[in-house]
């Protein structure tokens, strides 16, 4: 299905005035951003070298490579307006990798081919300036696109990676920097050289309060449980010298014992001649890959692994896993997650949507899955027998069954942050509530002290901000970054990522208070304050594009746009298709979503698409759809299938589902099914849907129940409702409710209302409860509240709407708003959005 986005539609109406670029550009305009005074680096090249950088594709590894990627950087340095001492500062400005150092006279080096220059410099350097020149582009109005395929190919950061390939592999008896540096920097070792704290595990508490510690890390006896059996076989049989390599992925919630589960089965039965990568960042594994590593013989640590998997480069790194794990073993890969991470990287879209986690998916299909319980309910005779010999773990014990929360102090934490004492407490919970709506909304680095500091004043009351003195910040802090049990801190420092130390100037947040932000903050929407200090201080594009998401979701326009802007700049190429929803007009969104496909986002191509269909262009959306399918989309094939279904044209719809399926665009099943179903071909449509839901398209299971009913299969019909049911996909269900009515059966959208009534459907609970029955819509509006259920919320508006109460349905349905449900009433309703107090935006 072909759904415009409702931002995009409103856009259209021209409700929001939103900024744009100029509209028109000179030759003049054009001639001064790809001009400034020195001789041109092309023209000094042969003829066949300049014929290779024209085309903007990847230079063969010859004589000459080197050169052309001085050329090239030289020619960007041009086109940013800079200097290379400018192009230095600029970018050290920016959050810099661990062990990035970016001065003019290595710029001089590499722009004259005398240095390759490392990936993680490179790359850092280009982003840089790369935001640079789209900032020019906006002040003229232009297009790169105008200067020629040559400057397009600048702005493409997968480009430069493979131009460094090739002038790295041509090596030069002069070139310091590659034998100072010959590979990755991640450097593997023994096992045993590898402590359980540098690899992730969680110190314990001590036994008794304010007890010495003997020791900086405690950890404590080891209680085995069913799980342990199970990854100690896996990895048993993946040490075996003709063992094929394996992917092992542990999944637990915060502070349940993921990493030290991992840890000691690892020391249990993996041989001590094994080595042991920990990659310190997406970008290290991905130049690890690169650099054909990890070896056999190896274990592959992924800890925290939506760090490697979940950013911009975790679909690059997810391809080379696979390749790698296609490859010659023994190789371990272990990798530890959350479950809402595991969830959001292997859910399957529903829709004919982009599918952001397409290689992560099937990455994660091949791993062996270890669940970790969350408590120690069915094992604590065991855990006691123990505690006889350890005193941390008696106590823990002694608290209950969440054995590993408390000995990672997790309880304690909460009660640090939920009962502050005195004025120091109630303003370092300000910071740590600062801290955890940046974590709950996509920051997921290290959080600058000058952010918190921003951020905080708009989560206190005025008498509160009116009562502290020059010194606030010192006591907030000082309360935020105290040892609770002698082991955790709320706010802890940062470790250096290689070698000692921790990182100046920033601060992390403590995983059992991150869980507990996200459960407990999820109807709240952070203030002003908040997203004024992410636009101040925050400098990461792909940070800054997903708070913009989280402000759009939350019906924040006025601040998705500003964030999409300086995600933009920050160099987020994504957040240049989202800012064209803001254009004035289709020729600005036309140019923003070009900038997009220029800098590599193959959605954009999708996106410019729709334009192009919505100016009655199919020719011109044809031909987008197809570039998306050559730059590897799949859902590109659904995109194609659905304008030749439009047109008419089943027979190629037809087929083009079909690739798209071949593909992996689990969304192409549903779709073949529907083109099916609709042609009469209700057996063939049964089955692609029955497809759909094994391959994790879940919401199928309400279309082919609707297909069963209407063939008279009912009993099928009941067991897919049921099956819906126990998937949990209860907002479908109420959806589909919506759509019989729509369709004018009645009768059917009251029989599921009433199925997901009695599963606990909270939406359809609100749907089956009396409008006056006070008593139950209170506690209905607690649990929703409590839940963060957006759609119960947005229902109980509706209730109160009908009943004429227009204070109450406001408040509810800011409230739904809050929780991040993008819903089309609300444009209806406050067309230029909400400030971050919920007070509807005015007019610009």
């Amino acid at each position: 299905m072909r759904t415009a986005c409702a931002e995009h539609q409103c856009a259209k109406r021209g409700r929001i005035k939103r900024a744009g670029f100029p509209q028109t550009g000179t030759s003049l305009q054009l001639k001064e951003l790809a001009s400034d005074s020195g001789p041109d680096p092309v023209g000094d090249l042969g003829t066949n070298e300049r014929a290779r950088m024209s085309d903007g594709g990847v230079a063969e590894t010859e004589p000459g490579a080197r050169e052309l990627l001085g050329a090239r950087l030289r020619e960007l340095i041009r086109l940013a307006g800079v200097t290379q001492k400018q192009a230095a500062q600029a970018a050290n400005e920016r959050r810099r990798p661990p062990g990035v150092d970016i001065t003019d006279k290595r710029i001089s080096d590499w722009v004259n081919g005398k240095h390759v220059p490392a990936e993680p410099e490179l790359t850092h350097l280009v982003n840089s300036l790369i935001a640079a020149v789209r900032r020019r582009q906006q002040r003229h109005g232009l297009s790169l696109q105008e200067l020629g395929p040559f400057h397009s190919g600048l702005l493409q950061p997968h480009h430069w990676l493979a131009w460094r390939e090739a002038a790295r592999k041509q090596g030069s008896l002069h070139d310091a920097d590659t034998a100072q540096r010959p590979g990755p920097v991640d450097r593997p070792r023994r096992l045993p050289a590898w402590s359980a704290q540098r690899l992730g595990v969680h110190p314990a508490i001590s036994a008794t309060p304010g007890e010495a510690r003997d020791q900086d890390f405690v950890l404590p006896q080891y209680v085995a449980r069913a799980h342990d059996a199970l990854i100690q076989a896996h990895l048993r049989a993946a040490a075996l010298p003709s063992a094929a390599p394996l992917l092992v992925a542990v999944v637990g919630e915060s502070c349940t014992g993921k990493t030290r589960t991992a840890f000691e089965a690892m020391r249990a039965v993996v041989p001590d001649s094994f080595e042991l990568l920990f990659p310190t960042d997406a970008a290290g594994l991905a130049a690890l890959l690169d650099a054909d590593a990890p070896a056999p013989g190896t274990v592959l640590w992924l800890n925290e692994a939506q760090v490697y998997l979940a950013g911009p480069l975790g679909e690059r790194v997810s391809a080379a896993l696979l390749r790698r794990l296609d490859s010659g073993g023994p190789l371990i890969v272990i990798a530890t997650l959350w479950p809402n991470h595991h969830q959001s990287l292997t859910a399957a879209p529903q829709t004919n949507s982009t599918d952001p986690h397409h290689l992560a998916r099937q990455l994660l299909a091949q791993a062996r899955l270890i669940s970790v319980p969350d408590t120690f309910a069915d094992d604590l005779p065991a855990a006691r027998r123990m505690g006889e010999q350890d005193r941390s773990l008696a106590t823990a014990v002694r608290l209950g069954s969440a054995v590993t929360q408390t000995l990672a102090a997790g309880p304690d934490l909460v009660r640090h942050y939920e009962l502050p004492s005195g004025s120091a407490g109630r303003l370092g919970r300000a910071l740590i509530e600062a801290a955890m709506d940046a974590r709950r909304l996509g920051v997921g680095g290290p959080l600058p002290l000058a952010f918190l500091r921003e951020a905080a004043p708009g989560y206190l009351p005025d008498p509160e901000r009116a009562r502290a003195g020059t010194g606030w910040f010192t006591d907030a802090l000082t309360y935020s970054r105290m040892l609770i049990k002698q082991i955790a801190v709320p706010l802890p420092d940062v470790p250096q990522p290689t070698g000692m130390g921790a990182l100046p100037g920033v601060v992390g947040l403590a995983d059992f208070l991150q869980h507990h932000g996200r459960l407990t903050r999820r109807a709240m929407c952070p203030p002003a304050s908040f997203w004024q200090a992410a636009l101040t201080y925050l400098e990461q594009g792909d940070e800054l594009f997903q708070l913009g998401i989280a402000a759009r979701l939350r019906h924040r326009l006025e601040w998705a746009q500003r964030l999409y802007q300086r995600a933009a700049d920050a160099g987020s190429v994504p957040a240049l298709s989202h800012l064209a929803d803001w254009a004035e007009n289709s020729r600005t969104a036309e140019q923003l979503l070009r900038q997009a496909i220029e800098a590599g986002d193959p959605n954009a191509l999708l996106r410019l698409g729709i334009l192009r269909e919505d100016a009655h262009d199919l020719a011109g959306a044809e031909d987008l759809y197809r570039q998306a399918i050559a730059s590897g989309d799949a859902a590109g094939h659904t995109f194609l299938a659905a304008l030749h279904e439009r047109a008419g044209d089943l027979k190629e719809a037809e087929s083009l589902y079909r690739q798209a399926v071949r593909h992996g665009a689990i969304g192409g099943l549903g779709s073949l099914a529907r083109l099916h179903e609709n042609r009469g071909r209700h057996e063939a449509a049964a089955r692609l849907y029955r497809k759909a839901i094994d391959a994790g398209a879940t919401s199928n299971l309400i279309f082919l129940a609707r297909l069963h009913k209407q063939t008279g299969h009912h009993e099928a019909a009941e067991a897919c409702y049921q099956e819906a049911i126990d998937a949990g996909i209860g907002d479908d269900l109420l959806h589909l409710a919506e759509m019989f009515h729509r369709l004018g059966h009645p009768d059917y959208a009251d029989e599921v209302i009433e199925r997901a009534a009695r599963a606990g459907v909270l939406g359809a609970l609100v749907v089956t409860t009396h409008p006056h029955d006070e008593t139950t819509s209170r506690s209905l509006y607690r649990k929703a509240l409590a839940t963060g259920d957006a759609t119960a919320l947005s229902l109980l508006g509706k209730i109160q709407e009908k009943l004429g109460d227009p204070d109450r349905t406001e408040h509810l349905y800011i409230l739904a708003a809050n929780c991040g449900s993008q819903q089309r009433q609300f444009y209806k309703r406050w067309p230029n959005g909400l400030d971050p107090d919920g007070t509807p935006t005015s007019a610009l």
